[in-house]
């Protein structure tokens, strides 16, 4: 299995990273926004409309999550057909709520995170999507696959 590479940019404000980030997404390979990240709303988006070969959602916390949803059936992330756009979503969640969590998510695959071992974990599934998608269209050939870019305010 090849290792995967991520880079963490920090930044002040939202609106000053915004145009890095674009150009950014658009040239990687993951583009993964977690349900804790400070813009939520705007990474999500930003996400979403890139041209990332792959859009994850990483939902930290679950049962934050899932409180929002009883209390409103939408979130500010989370809409009442679950995250459309993502390619999947990692949690950490097991049993009851991960069960729930993949009820609310709708149609999208919703992946287990190991905490002991997240990187493996993210990896083989990353791997997954990559399998079974024409890597020709998006990237040179010479390109490690893949890249994680994530951006923390």
């Amino acid at each position: 299995m090849e290792n995967f590479s991520g880079i963490i940019h920090p930044y002040d404000s939202w609106e000053s990273a915004l145009p890095s980030a674009e150009d950014e997404l658009d040239d990687a390979d993951v583009g993964i926004v977690s349900s804790t990240a400070t813009d939520l709303l705007p990474a999500t988006k930003l996400i979403v409309q890139s041209k990332a070969r792959a859009q994850i959602f990483f939902d930290l916390d679950t049962s934050a999550t899932l409180q929002r949803l009883k209390q409103s059936d939408v979130t500010d992330y989370v809409s009442p057909g679950g995250l459309v756009g993502f390619d999947l979503i990692f949690t950490f969640a097991e049993g009851l709520a991960l069960g729930a969590l993949k009820q609310a998510m709708g149609d999208q695959p919703v992946i287990v995170v190991d905490p002991k071992n997240v990187s493996e974990s993210m990896e083989q599934a990353l791997q997954k999507i990559f399998s079974t998608r024409d890597v020709s269209t998006s990237h040179d050939e010479g390109m490690p696959l893949p890249q994680l870019m994530t951006w923390e305010g």
